[in-house]
């Protein structure tokens, strides 16, 4: 065991005593006491710049325009709250440039601008400037300091642009005192112990204040964000609303109240939306519900009746959301007024409607026309008896019968505006063959045709040609002993672009080209494929008589 020589060690325990009071003292004196007073001086000067921050914050909320150089009664109430609450000496406002255009204590520094290197290099590039400022020193507005005060410039972010700085001044003489005073009672009563447990509490506290520091900005940012949807959805000029898995409403923006007629959220709180939905559109609503919360998403345009009894088209869009566990809780919507979209499509739909039964009318009106014309030349021809005199009426009658078929067919066609050439072409070809009662039942017609919808504009030219191409071969091509044949081929040879190639088996043209040719049937085909269609024809030599026709539809 050890033992202590009272006699011979007390004097060295003393000396050593002594010795490691003096180097402890000495010790606190030149490194502990500096150090504490630089903590304490960065919290003073970091409680400035959290004070700094928040107001720069709240300003950045409001939306202040610096520019506009005057201050809001809501700024000065900002200010004046910070007063009160943090007990601060001056609170200023500067411009981009560095314009002093708000002083809460000194309304004449307004309009003088900073010079300061440290605004341009570090305020206006969005960092935060602080600083510790003893009693009687001058403050960087060039103030004499009636106290120990902190002060920080911090940069105010608009939008993550920079539009402005404010600038305070924190009273910590109080702090300062109580701080110094505390060290020193703990420097005389035990030294060594309160230095060991100031430095931990001082540890303690900037890993404290760090902690809630970024639990601080974390919260502030999810307000911020939640402030900002909210924001948002109130605004949204279309409804947006939740739905619980049995319909009920949870949430319905102003938008969507005032679709429904509904004063406020209460008149429809849990209230099932399907009570708002027409019978016969509430299965269909039910139907798109099922499927949402089955996981899917859809689409639905239905008709509602509001609280006060106004009827509403309204189109929905509607997604699953989740709850916090990941399950599905509902749906949620968002719908828009289609009302006066609605009753413009009836209103087309009436007027297009009215529009195609005229047209109709007007193109059975015009084929009924034309056989009224077509029998007046059935009767006058039959008070002639010249035999030249009777084919020319006949072809007139076929060419009028060409015509009047592509009115019968716009009539019964869908569109009202094109034709199936391949019926047309069959429909011609077999009332010119039954009109020539010499070869009826003796020529074939071989017709290889693509089923293309044209235009009348396009029709009636190619229907003439055709007439008038048959008519020559019925009346010249064959000798009514059988075996005579037509093949007509029409087909779309590329983007556009069309081609007619008629053939018969008969002796073929004398002409050695379509240019030469003097009747007026072939005339009337040269002169519609190259001027009425805009494109070219072929007459091919040999036996029988072939004719190629390209033009662009």
């Amino acid at each position: 065991m050890f033992k202590i020589n009272f006699s011979k060690d007390v004097t060295g325990i003393l000396l050593i005593a002594v010795i490691s009071v003096f180097l402890f003292a000495a010790y606190n004196v030149f490194f502990v006491f500096p150090s504490f007073s630089s903590l304490h001086v960065d919290s003073m000067e970091n409680e400035a710049s959290n004070i700094a921050v928040h107001f720069s914050s709240s300003l950045a909320e409001m939306d202040f325009r610096f520019e506009d150089g005057g201050v809001t009664g809501e700024v000065k109430k900002e200010a004046r709250l910070l007063h009160n609450d943090f007990g601060l000496w001056k609170i200023r406002l500067f411009s981009p440039e560095g314009k002093l255009i708000f002083d809460d204590t000194n309304s004449s520094a307004v309009g003088h601008m900073i010079t300061k290197r440290f605004f341009y290099d570090t305020v206006a590039k969005g960092y935060i400037y602080k600083h510790f400022i003893p009693k009687n020193s001058r403050t960087p507005g060039g103030e004499a300091a009636p106290t120990d005060l902190a002060v920080a410039y911090a940069p105010v972010m608009v939008n993550g642009k920079f539009a402005g700085a404010s600038e305070i001044y924190y009273d910590v003489s109080g702090i300062r005192r109580k701080a110094d005073s505390l060290f020193l009672t703990s420097f005389l009563m035990l030294a060594l112990l309160v230095s060991a447990l100031l430095l931990a509490v001082v540890i303690v506290s900037l890993k404290a204040n760090s902690i809630a520091g970024a639990r601080q900005k974390a919260e502030e940012a999810l307000h911020r964000s939640e402030r900002l949807l909210r924001s948002i959805i109130e605004t949204e000029p279309e409804c947006v609303k939740l739905l619980a898995a049995d319909n009920t409403l949870l949430m319905m923006n102003p938008a969507g109240l005032a679709m429904i007629q509904a004063s406020s959220f209460e008149d429809v709180k849990n209230r099932p939306v399907t009570d708002l939905v027409i019978p016969e559109h509430r299965e269909a609503f039910l139907e798109l519900t099922r499927k949402v919360l089955a996981g899917g998403e859809g689409s639905l345009e239905f008709e509602i009746a509001g609280l006060k009894g106004r009827r509403l088209w309204l189109e929905t869009n509607a997604i699953p959301f989740t709850n916090e566990k990941g399950e599905i809780a509902g749906l949620l919507g968002i719908t828009r007024d289609i009302t006066s979209k609605k009753r413009w499509t009836a209103t087309l739909e009436s007027s297009l409607r009215e529009k195609e039964t005229l047209l109709r009318e007007l193109y059975h009106r015009t084929k009924n026309n034309m056989q009224v014309i077509s029998s007046l030349i059935s009767l006058q021809s039959s008070s002639v008896s010249d035999s030249r005199v009777l084919q020319m009426f006949d072809d007139t009658k076929n060419r009028i019968r060409a015509m009047a078929l592509v009115h019968e067919k716009l009539y019964q066609s869908r569109d009202l505006s094109s034709v199936n050439m391949k019926e047309y072409i069959r429909d011609l070809a077999d009332a010119l063959i039954e009109s020539h009662s010499q070869v009826e039942g003796k020529v074939a017609l071989k017709l290889d045709a693509d089923s293309i919808t044209l235009p009348i504009d396009i029709i009636m030219p190619c229907g003439l040609i055709i007439n008038e191409l048959i008519s020559n071969s019925l009346k010249y091509a064959f000798t009514g002993e059988g075996g005579g044949e037509i093949r007509i081929s029409f087909r779309q040879t590329g983007p556009g672009l069309m081609e007619i190639v008629y053939r018969d088996n008969g002796p073929g043209l004398e002409s050695a080209g379509i240019g030469n040719i003097r009747t007026l049937g072939l005339k009337l085909v040269r002169n519609l494929a190259t001027k009425q269609l805009g494109g070219e024809i072929e007459m091919i030599p040999g036996r029988g008589a072939e004719f190629r026709i390209r033009f662009k539809a």
